[in-house]
């Protein structure tokens, strides 16, 4: 009754989240590119193909087939193809059995000790592993990991619940839905078919939530390569958008998750009606790290942690100890892995929470429990980012922001700038940004935290990911650089104009103000009139030292076609700014910026200002500066006894977009000036 009852819920939660969208179902459309699919899988053949061989009731290949079984020793990912054979077996009648299964019994289906290679605990493989143990269990009765169906329910309540932890990610969520999909297709448990059938929608119909009309996905997410970025169609990603939705072009070969689509009997009719090619939200996922022990109660150590490890939690000060303990009891410590965690071999176990917390640069930004992701899309642009998430830290495979516009991706990675992009990782980041946004418009700041140097990471360069040649027109104004792909537009704010390596660039180590907003002829009209509201924006950084409590204050704004959003970043006296480039306004402001009353007239103007300073009511020292569109100071001025009137001669200044900047000790106030 239990089980019913949270059934009952979940759909009714489901029914409401999955709103019908743009996309109409269209049961005889989506069958036939089911069936195309898996005739030209077969067509031009491929090792992903073999799925479908199966389904149609042809030969398996013998030489992809004894490939995949002679590798598995070595095999690393092994559970990529282990998925593979379990639709091998249920599809076929038992010609591959001994061969399959025999291969199989060689290797552990759960993590075992003085294990090198094989990865049981990102969540895209636990799902995976657990999947394939659950139904070898029911299909022939082979019993390798205990407590198997208590493991599977609770993975899959984890998903339903609270979401994934590898959100939108487009390298990722494709194998996470190849065990989902085996588990629908092939169970014998009502329970765990309806759960998974509730976690494949929740999965599916997130993603879709981000692909744009020209069926592509360019995502922020917790989990991606870089390679997805520059690449457009022929992913495994855009192959289930195609069979889904129609979207995109069509393939022609087969590959790993939508080969398991097109043999699948999964409804997908909910998630197709789901998509909208409009989108404006905050997506909620996962949970705070503070529960993570309640959430994987009742497990064994070693099964909670390889849960608590699916979401990135690995040496958190809230999981160190239990980490450090099973690296040690298993002896994990050089598994490929963990080699960023090696400082810490050898170590009391009652000392790995204290020096995680030292070590919290890293050890807290590797944690994907829970993030807030901002979404535009209308149309052929997306706008995405991950709100407010662990700024200043270390890094892994975490994309803080990106766009989309047709089929281009923008977005930034941060690292060595000096080495091309094509030999700098295809999924590293050095350190984390500060991300707000709102609509079509996000604000992002970099401020590396100094301790990532011990950690070997010391270079931080911003590298904007931006080809020119994929845009049917594109222009530079100031710092900012713009882009049009047939109807779609882009404008991306850098901190400097600079490149390296012929590749946009930055290499300030100590903050960086960037920003992007999209836009598209819906939105704007023309071009000239997008790239006019680019024109006419204001973006400002400052850096201020408050005395009385030993900040550092890094603050930032942009302002574009009416929207604003700024951010005062604090940090404490060793996170000085050390370029003297920044050249800091050394103040004794308060510990929030306060936005102060500011009368600029005229504005516009052509040769003179008057700054009405009656309203700010100060009598102490006032700063009074003028930066341009470049983010320079064109003009500073420090009053020691203001007036009500501050006249300031402009004639000299170029015609263009300013921002006239006070600094006061009760704050700081900002207004936009425009010079004919």
């Amino acid at each position: 009754m239990k089980y019913l009852l949270q059934i009952i819920i979940i759909y009714f939660l489901f029914n409401n989240f999955l709103i019908a969208g743009d996309l109409l179902y269209n049961q005889e459309a989506y069958n036939n590119r089911l069936k195309e699919y898996q005739e030209n899988a077969i067509a031009n053949f491929n090792s992903n193909s073999i799925p479908i061989q199966a389904y149609l009731n042809q030969a398996v290949d013998n030489a992809t087939l004894n490939s995949i079984i002679e590798n598995i020793p070595t095999n690393g990912e092994f559970d990529f193809n282990l998925v593979q054979l379990i639709r091998i077996l249920f599809f076929t009648h038992g010609e591959y059995d001994t061969l399959i299964l025999s291969a199989i019994d060689t290797i552990p289906l759960q993590l075992t000790p003085n294990e090198r290679t094989r990865v049981y605990w990102s969540e895209n493989h636990v799902m995976m592993w657990l999947s394939s143990a659950w139904l070898l269990k029911e299909k022939y009765g082979i019993d390798k990991v205990p407590d198997i169906r208590k493991k599977l329910i609770h993975d899959l309540d984890l998903k339903i619940e609270y979401g994934f932890y590898e959100f939108f990610s487009s390298i990722y969520f494709p194998y996470t839905l190849s065990g989902l999909l085996n588990l629908i297709d092939f169970s014998q448990d009502q329970e765990i078919r309806d759960k998974a059938i509730l976690a494949t929608n929740r999965l599916l119909s997130e993603i879709l939530l981000l692909v744009n009309d020209k069926g592509m996905l360019f995502p922020a997410t917790a989990r991606n390569y870089r390679n997805l970025y520059t690449n457009t169609y022929d992913r495994n990603y855009s192959h289930l958008i195609y069979l889904l939705t129609g979207l995109g072009e069509k393939p022609q070969k087969a590959s790993h998750a939508a080969a398991f689509l097109a043999t699948s009997n999964f409804n997908s009719q909910k998630v197709i009606e789901s998509w909208n090619s409009k989108e404006n939200l905050i997506l909620h996922n996962g949970h705070p790290i503070a529960n993570i022990e309640q959430i994987h109660q009742g497990f064994s150590l070693v099964d909670r942690v390889v849960f608590q490890w699916s979401g990135g939690a690995f040496f958190h000060p809230k999981v160190a100890l239990e980490t450090a303990q099973i690296l040690n009891d298993y002896n994990l410590w050089e598994h490929e892995e963990f080699k960023d965690f090696k400082e810490f071999k050898g170590i009391p176990l009652n000392l790995a929470p204290i020096l995680s917390e030292a070590a919290s640069s890293i050890s807290y930004s590797s944690v994907n429990v829970q993030a807030d992701i901002a979404i535009f899309k209308d149309k052929g642009v997306t706008l995405s980012s991950i709100q407010d998430f662990w700024k200043g830290k270390g890094a892994y495979q975490q994309w803080s922001w990106s766009a989309a516009v047709d089929d281009i991706a923008v977005t930034a990675q941060t690292g060595d700038a000096s080495i091309p992009l094509e030999e700098n990782g295809i999924n590293v980041n050095s350190t984390l940004p500060y991300v707000q946004q709102k609509d079509n418009l996000a604000l992002i700041m970099y401020r590396p935290h100094k301790s990532l140097n011990l950690f070997g990471r010391k270079r931080h360069d911003i590298i904007l990911l931006w080809d020119n040649e994929k845009f049917d027109e594109y222009l530079e104004i100031g710092k900012w650089i713009i882009g049009r792909r047939a109807d779609s537009y882009v404008g991306v704010l850098r901190h400097c104009t600079d490149t390296i390596s012929g590749a946009y660039a930055c290499d300030d180590q100590d903050g960086q103000l960037w920003a992007c907003i999209v836009g598209n002829k819906d939105m704007y009209g023309s071009f000239e009139n997008f790239i006019d509201k680019i024109r006419h924006s204001i973006f400002l950084e400052k850096w201020n030292y408050v005395f009385d409590k030993s900040e550092w204050h890094y603050y930032g704004m942009v302002e574009v076609d009416g929207k604003k959003i700024d951010y005062d970043w604090i940090e404490g006296f060793t996170e000085k700014p050390k370029d003297p480039i920044t050249e800091p306004i050394v103040t004794s402001i308060k510990n929030n910026i306060i936005k102060l009353p500011l009368n600029i007239y005229p504005n516009p103007t052509k040769d003179l200002i008057m700054i009405d300073l009656s309203a700010l009511n100060i009598s102490k020292d006032i700063n009074i500066s003028i930066i341009n569109n470049l983010g320079q100071t064109v003009f500073s001025k420090k009053i020691s006894q203001p007036s009500s009137l501050y006249e300031v001669q402009v004639q000299n200044f170029k015609s263009g977009i300013y921002i006239v900047f006070i600094e006061t000790s009760e704050g700081i106030s900002s207004q936009k000036l425009i010079i004919e």
